[in-house]
């Protein structure tokens, strides 16, 4: 289940949304204008978009570094400097401890990651796009691991991040508020998971590919003759007990990732209909001979009636 480390970073690029929806937040309250108006219709100039963001990081700098997530995430340093927001990330030790090693892991879907929550922060702020956009602010993120080898890197103008939330509207892909996740970012979510298959799991067990089909990941796994007709033998009940307790496991990964202690993560992918199915195979057959399938909702329903 290796697979499920990556969810980390889903939740560390919430987190920056937070913080920055905070930052406009107080510069909003600070205005008194509109105070009582819908959030997209407050006017703001650039000059206090940029001051309410400078005095925000200014305030989160003073804690650096911030530990994040149960202890798996820090904040190194942020900083504001020439109209662009910089954050750095590290994983401690525990990540290793919970997730093994990490330096081997695709971070190709954070391209995505960043922009999508730059679009939700836009989308969230108590400000409308185009202020935003004249503000003309850029953001740049790094993820270390906890020896301080950088595995991701990305700085993001305010063109490129301002295509790309109207390209999410055009589509219909803007999370709605509250959430920082669309299906879009799971499918990228998804390559780079496939991009380390195949995946030893010992006893002749083997990720051979990971999907995803709509809102359906598909792990597709190879195995050997013995393990199917064992698989096969097991009665409903049986294999009821080993889907109840695959389901219990997944919840605790959420649970460990998530930092409101309040399901947000299992929620976000409920309201997406995500739905993980795991297919067995013998060798190279084209057709599974035994599926089982895991709704988010009944991850969560499991999970809590622990």
């Amino acid at each position: 289940m290796k697979k499920f480390k990556q969810i980390i970073l889903v939740v560390i690029m919430a987190i920056i949304a937070v913080s920055l929806i905070e930052a406009d937040a107080q510069t909003r309250t600070k205005s008194k204008r509109k105070t009582n108006a819908n959030p997209s219709s407050v006017t703001l100039t650039t000059t206090e978009i940029i001051n309410s963001l400078r005095m925000e990081v200014r305030k989160m700098s003073a804690q650096c570094p911030i530990v994040l997530e149960n202890g798996l995430i820090q904040l190194e340093s942020v900083s504001f400097k020439d109209k662009c927001m910089y954050m750095t990330f590290a994983y401690t030790d525990k990540v290793e401890e919970y997730f093994g090693d990490i330096s081997d892991t695709d971070y190709s879907y954070m391209d995505y990651a960043a922009k999508l929550t730059i679009a939700t922060v836009i989308n969230s702020a108590p400000v409308s796009a185009s202020s935003f956009a004249k503000a003309d602010v850029s953001f740049g993120f790094t993820f270390k691991d906890s020896s301080g080898t950088v595995l991701w890197s990305k700085s993001i103008a305010s063109d490129e991040y301002m295509a790309f939330y109207n390209d999410l509207i055009l589509n219909g892909d803007l999370p709605k508020r509250g959430n920082s996740i669309n299906l879009e970012y799971f499918r990228q979510l998804v390559k780079s998971w496939n991009a380390s298959t195949p995946e030893d799991l010992g006893d002749g067990s083997i990720i051979t590919s990971i999907t995803m089909e709509g809102s359906i990941i598909y792990y597709n796994i190879s195995t050997s003759y013995s393990y199917a007709l064992m698989t096969l033998g097991l009665s409903k009940d049986e294999k009821e007990l080993i889907r109840v307790d695959i389901a219990k496991y997944l919840y605790d990964i959420f649970t460990l990732l998530d930092t409101q202690g309040s399901d947000t993560l299992i929620n976000e992918m409920i309201g997406l209909n995500i739905e993980i199915c795991y297919r067995f195979f013998v060798s190279n057959d084209d057709r599974p001979y035994y599926m089982t399938s895991l709704p988010s909702s009944y991850i969560k329903s499991v999970g809590k009636a622990k």
